[in-house]
């Protein structure tokens, strides 16, 4: 009787462990999708990707394309056709004169974050269109859900920060 009663109860308890195993499976996928993921050489020649830079040496560091994001853009500026392959990642090829310029090292960091709030701006321009309900945080840390006017209005807000990163007249990818 004892044998008949545990062999019952097993299948049950198996059960519990793969809901919660695939639960924990759920949410680990779940933090992966919205990552960014580096890339970069260790010392030794390996290889390496992380969803954070290898500490003090954020500079070495490549961001990656995420498969898993929710918006599949390229993580660097393609370049033109016969450009050369350094310039897709908007640094110049070491012993070239844009190299040594200090100018263009600054004009090229100034575009690099003009393209980086654009794509801030456009994801939020996005999240804003896609979503049916947004939120903002109240006084105690709760969810206060927005009217239907409020929502309006912060899509036209998105859409203007949209323009003012990217230019007028940008129209999402």
């Amino acid at each position: 009787m004892i044998r008949k009663a545990r062999a019952a109860r097993r299948p049950a308890s198996h059960s519990v462990t793969l809901v919660v195993l695939g639960m924990l499976g759920l949410v680990a996928t779940a933090a992966l999708a919205d990552g960014t993921v580096y890339k970069w050489v260790d010392e030794q020649g390996r290889v390496h990707y992380s969803d954070r830079p290898p500490p003090g040496q954020e500079n070495r560091a490549e961001t990656v394309a995420n498969p898993y994001a929710k918006s599949a853009r390229p993580s660097a500026p393609v370049a033109p056709a016969g450009a050369p392959a350094a310039a897709a990642n908007g640094k110049a090829a070491p012993g070239t004169p844009a190299a040594d310029d200090p100018k263009k090292k600054v004009a090229a960091d100034v575009a690099a974050a003009h393209a980086e709030d654009c794509g801030k701006a456009r994801d939020a321009y996005e999240t804003a269109v896609r979503s049916r309900r947004l939120y903002r945080t109240g006084e105690n840390n709760e969810r206060v859900y927005l009217t239907d006017a409020e929502l309006d209005q912060t899509r036209l807000e998105s859409r203007r920060l949209m323009d003012e990163a990217c230019g007028s007249g940008t129209s999402p990818q």
